[in-house]
């Protein structure tokens, strides 16, 4: 598209370049024959701005023909034949003014300066004629690769929606799967916590961070902390151990656990300080199960 939009631009410009030549050494021509059939320097006008801005129109036309080599010699002929119109015009004008009208009318009258007009307008023609040749031949293209480049369009449309549709088939999909999922885990989790909740075992659970998410109620009963006041709260607050003879605080074995991931047990001599402060012992079970999460 875009060659074939630089190739009609060159060819519009060759175009408009040699209608321009053309059409400036046809107003030169207009003047000198109103002058010499009137003698009004006024009809010299037209002859006079033609003269002075045809080398600016002759380059601008050599400039469009370099990217058509096949058109060079049509120029070059051109180029020639319009320096020689209009030195033919110069020198009637000077001998209408030297030797008068009828001299230089005679000098018209010898065909010499139309048969340089007629061979500009033959070449300018056949330029012309080629160049609105290419120029439908450039429109056609373009219409041709503008009907492609829509078919692609409309095709890649297609396909972009049923790429979606298949993308809203899978998501859907596994929405729909991660929603069965968290039903799962969900009802997991309620079984685990009822289960926790009913068992016999004083059972305190925390997250990674160590701060209690479920306390069952027999552990309630022995740390003197309710659910919901213990909830959220670090699991040393609630589970306070100390040592049973010098009461010398010791390590939860909850942060070793979080530390190292492995099952330990409760230090032998140790007392549990429920909320109130007082130490209740239990010297049946020495070694309580600490587990990752308990």
């Amino acid at each position: 598209m875009r060659r074939g939009t630089e190739q009609t631009q060159q060819t519009r410009r060759l175009l408009q370049s040699t209608e321009q030549v053309l059409s400036l050494v046809k107003d030169a021509e207009t003047g000198q024959r109103g002058y010499l059939l009137t003698g009004d320097e006024s009809y010299l006008t037209p002859h006079l701005a033609a003269d002075t801005k045809l080398p600016g129109a002759l380059f601008e036309l050599l400039e469009a023909a370099t990217a058509e080599p096949e058109q060079a010699g049509r120029i070059a002929q051109i180029q020639l034949l319009t320096q020689q119109k209009l030195t033919e015009l110069a020198e009637t004008i000077r001998v209408a003014r030297s030797e008068g009208r009828e001299r230089a009318i005679e000098i018209v009258k010898t065909n010499s300066g139309r048969n340089i007009m007629d061979d500009i307008r033959v070449l300018c023609t056949a330029v012309t004629q080629d160049e609105y040749r290419k120029l439908v031949e450039h429109s056609r293209q373009l219409q041709r690769q503008a009907d492609i480049n829509r078919g692609v369009i409309v095709l890649a449309g297609l396909l972009l929606v049923c790429l979606l549709f298949c993308a809203e088939r899978v998501a859907s999909r596994a929405f729909a799967k991660r929603e069965q999922v968290m039903r799962q885990l969900d009802e997991s989790q309620r079984l685990m916590q009822t289960t926790l909740m009913g068992i016999g075992d004083a059972v305190i659970c925390t997250d990674e961070r160590g701060r209690v998410t479920l306390i069952n109620p027999v552990a309630q009963k022995l740390t003197g902390w309710n659910h919901e006041d213990a909830i959220g709260q670090p699991l040393e607050t609630v589970f306070r151990i100390e040592d049973e003879t010098s009461r010398t605080p010791r390590e939860s074995p909850v942060m070793k656990v979080l530390r190292e991931g492995t099952v330990v047990g409760l230090a032998n001599h140790t007392v549990l300080v429920n909320r109130t402060g007082a130490a209740i012992s239990d010297r049946r079970q020495r070694r309580p199960d600490t587990r990752p999460g308990r």
